[in-house]
């Protein structure tokens, strides 16, 4: 929405340039149904020039100069200011936009400040019937325009809180469209004959910049597609299929990332922390309820591990059961590696996935400073997983290990686990005995 500046300047320069248009229309009038012909169509052709927009890296420009033109070598000088008026409002269409319908028609208004240089240096000078002995004069007219189409921009941009730097660009290539496009329309304008044939003769360098606009447009859209294409490509490069977290090149980027950083040194502090996890039992799973169940395994670890993570962290599969998670942090006292492995202990606490089996990692963390580098936090976290795992282990002397468990009644060797076959909902048999792990 605009702002309430923008609201007062676009409606002071459109109720200003109304009444700049009014009091030169009381200077004149068109004579005779040619004159008015000519001027329906060239009110029409204007709004046309209007609608035709040629969006360039620096802004869009509409290429309404050879209208103009025509305007002031073909019509009453003084009723120019209020026909552009009219094409202006009839080009501007009746689309809705932000500010509504009273904003809009200040602003179309507002655009005819572009007209008003050149008709005041006309009247000033005298010329009513412009020719090209007039040459300095029509200069004068030309850089009129040009300086009151700049200071309209400049409170526009200012009331808008739009940086400045960027308008003087904006404006070279308008200048220049219609700095190429006024003389064109003075020869159009002085080689036709017949006054009523000008507004279709003055559209064709119109049509031009309209078949030139849409070639862009087209080639620019092509270009953004094929962008997003790469990008695309790039994503998917980067991201593992399974889980649709990032993958080990992604990984290896974003430490790479981070090495660059930690040598160029943390603007303010802050510390690098990084978590290394190995998801519990994943060959076991899949040995027992299938690969599905083991899939179904890690993309629940991966959704607890994208859920503790905080927002932008990098979180990747870096390969089978093993997972990592980089982020930085102001204060390491405040989220450190100790709380960010208790907050993924307490996250997988009670977690099971379908076929039964309770989601659990061997998990270990670090952060840079203390550790001397994003390597040597990586190690640290790396060994303080296997030790997580092993620590484990032997709290948990007595483990089903169901290779060698004989079952009651069953000759032969158990599956590795008392668990059911992928799909089954029946309870299995109990095992006589339990290996030692």
């Amino acid at each position: 929405m605009p702002s309430r500046r923008d609201r007062l300047a676009a409606g002071l320069l459109g109720t200003a340039f109304v009444a700049f248009a009014a009091a030169f229309a009381s200077q004149g009038a068109i004579a005779g149904w040619r004159g008015l012909a000519l001027a329906a169509a060239l009110v029409a052709a204007y709004g046309v020039a209007q609608r035709t927009v040629y969006n360039a890296p620096t802004g869009g420009t509409v290429p309404t100069e050879p209208v103009l033109v025509a305007m002031l070598f073909t019509l009453p000088l003084a009723t120019v200011p209020a026909l552009v008026l009219v094409g202006l409002l009839l080009g501007g269409g009746w689309r809705k936009v932000p500010g509504g319908t009273g904003h809009a028609l200040a602003v179309r208004a507002a655009a005819g400040w572009h007209c008003a240089g050149p008709v005041i240096v006309l009247w000033a000078a005298g010329v009513r019937s412009p020719g090209l002995s007039h040459w300095p004069v029509l200069l004068a007219a030309l850089a009129s325009q040009f300086a009151l189409d700049t200071l309209v921009a400049v409170v526009r941009c200012t009331c808008l809180g739009a940086p400045l730097k960027g308008l003087a660009e904006a404006l070279g290539f308008t200048y220049a469209l219609d700095a190429l496009l006024a003389p064109l329309a003075v020869c159009i304008v002085l080689s036709v004959s017949n006054p009523l044939l000008v507004p279709l003769f003055v559209l064709l360098p119109v049509a031009l910049v309209g078949v030139l606009a849409a070639d862009r447009n087209r080639k620019f859209k092509a270009a953004v597609r094929l962008s997003q294409a790469l990008q695309s490509e790039r994503d998917e490069a980067r991201a593992d299929a399974l889980t649709g977290l990032a993958n080990r090149r992604a990984w290896d980027e974003a430490l790479a990332r981070a090495r660059q950083v930690n040598r160029q040194g943390r603007p303010g502090g802050g510390a690098a922390v990084v978590l290394m996890a190995d998801v519990d039992h994943l060959k076991l799973v899949n040995d027992t309820f299938g690969h599905e169940a083991g899939d179904d395994l890690l993309r629940a670890f991966a959704a607890l591990l994208a859920r503790t993570a905080p927002p932008g962290a990098l979180v990747a599969r870096l390969g089978g059961d093993e997972f990592g998670l980089l982020f930085n942090v102001p204060d390491v006292a405040q989220r450190g590696p100790a709380s960010l492995v208790e907050e993924l202990r307490l996250a997988m606490s009670g977690c099971t996935i379908p076929c039964g089996e309770t989601v659990s990692a061997s998990l270990g963390a670090a952060s840079c400073p203390p550790a001397s580098s994003i390597q040597e936090a990586v190690r640290q976290a790396d060994h303080a997983a296997a030790r997580d795992k092993a620590a484990r282990r032997a709290q948990r002397p007595m483990v089903a290990d169901l290779r060698n468990v004989a079952w009651p009644g069953t000759p032969g060797a158990a599956p590795e686990r008392a668990l059911p076959a992928s799909g089954a909902h029946h309870n299995p048999p109990q095992p006589t005995r339990v290996a030692q792990q």
